[in-house]
């Protein structure tokens, strides 16, 4: 009889990671553990999931949920042409956005443990009372498959009171994995500054601004903080004064910039990259890195992480926002792109972007690019996003057609189940 790994393989013709393989047929699947991520999906519920745990139109179609944190978000599988997994992501159901979080099912389990190790609960419903050694059980179990990697991670959770967060992370670093995650996590650091942990609306109400864009600015980059400003924030709260000058954008730059060379799908990586540019002045550098982040994702951005949400909303990108603001010079099809986002009506511009990316598809489809068909399809309802749910079943209809041509039997067959659970 097949195991559970080659039924679930079967099914969605994908080529399992080993650890994937020992999660499903050594039935770790059933035990308690997890940090965050502790509610894991039964192999009958990979076979044939409900639709309320494939959120179609929301969860974006190369993606299948492994595991959840009880709160509707998860960490997800994507698959590629070739029906492999490529990563393992956080998908947050709140906004649609998602965070690399591995290159695998055990490593995305690591970062799990770190973010707890780091910042502890974040997720409200999630039991307070468990003991370390239910919270870092997959850990142990992560840590183990990635030993027949060859790679040795440090139970850091096992001594928090000798080793900092800091320690782990450049543990983490060392040993190679997580790679994304851990960018993010020292590009955050670097930008970090204390008024990010004191703001709130109520801060900004208190000083009669405007929190999108004038607060929003100032947690983003506390340089765009006028004199008179940065006066009336330290009146309300005298330890910011010396404080507000401690951001390092040259860190966070170097740092985005390699990830950017890594993986160029990441948003947020341009984003800093191509501010970091243009506060010091370098207009071509930082054309040249927004352009490569307009076509990523928005739901990559991690805009509320960042502060980056100070954009006009008819924008849809911080990349957007910026080549507009600087009167970039954009020639070939992205300048019809970008024209999209010029207006103030942001309803209008994501259905402007949905045709553009449909046309697109369309004229790939007639020069035989199945792939490129695939692609931009996908961009049409995971770029910006749609106000229009239903749309997202013809979306995912046409998905389903064109890894068909493009012979991409997991792919198409995710795209089904994904049109499935409407």
């Amino acid at each position: 009889m097949p195991s559970w790994a080659e039924k679930i393989a079967a099914r969605y013709a994908l080529h399992l990671t080993p650890d994937l393989v020992s999660w499903l047929d050594d039935g770790i699947w059933r035990e308690p553990g997890g940090a965050e991520f502790s509610e894991s999906l039964t192999p009958e519920e990979l076979l044939e999931p409900e639709s309320d745990l494939i959120w179609g139109g929301f969860l974006p179609p190369d993606m299948i949920p492994l595991i959840g944190n009880d709160y509707g978000d998860w960490l997800a599988a994507r698959v590629d042409f070739d029906g492999q997994i490529s990563e393992v992501v956080y998908w947050c159901h709140g906004g649609g956005d998602w965070l690399t979080y591995g290159d695998s099912l055990a490593e995305a389990l690591i970062f799990d443990a770190y973010f707890h190790f780091r910042y502890g609960q974040r997720v409200h419903q999630l039991d307070p009372d468990r003991r370390d050694s239910q919270i870092y059980h997959l850990a142990d179990w992560a840590r183990g498959e990635l030993g027949k990697r060859g790679l040795t991670i440090a139970p850091f959770w096992k001594d928090p009171d000798q080793i900092t967060a800091q320690d782990a992370l450049s543990h983490l670093d060392d040993s190679g994995i997580c790679k994304v995650a851990i960018a993010r996590e020292r590009v955050l650091d670097a930008l970090s500054h204390p008024l990010r942990t004191h703001a709130d609306p109520s801060m900004a109400a208190k000083l009669a601004w405007p929190w999108n864009p004038d607060f929003l600015r100032g947690l983003f980059d506390t340089e765009l903080l006028s004199a008179g400003q940065r006066s009336d924030l330290t009146a309300i709260v005298e330890s910011l004064s010396p404080s507000l000058e401690g951001q390092s954008w040259s860190v966070a730059e170097n740092t985005c910039l390699d990830i950017g060379a890594k993986s160029p799908k990441i948003g947020w990586a341009w984003d800093i990259a191509g501010w970091s540019a243009e506060r010091r002045g370098d207009r071509n550098a930082a054309i040249d890195r927004y352009q490569r982040g307009l076509t990523c994702s928005v739901f990559s951005s991690d805009s509320v992480s960042f502060y980056s949400h100070w954009y006009a909303d008819g924008a849809g990108k911080f990349a957007a926002a910026r080549l507009i603001e600087m009167g970039a010079e954009i020639e070939g099809p992205m300048a019809d792109y970008l024209g999209n986002m010029r207006g103030h009506d942001e309803r209008a511009m994501r259905r402007s972007v949905y045709e553009f990316w449909f046309a697109s598809a369309e004229s790939a489809a007639r020069n035989g690019d199945a792939r490129g068909c695939y692609t931009d399809h996908y961009r049409s309802g995971w770029d910006v996003g749609l106000v229009e749910l239903t749309t997202y079943s013809e979306i995912l209809e046409r998905l389903e057609q064109a890894a068909q041509r493009a012979q991409s039997e997991s792919l198409a067959r995710l795209a089904a189940l994904h049109r499935k659970s409407f």
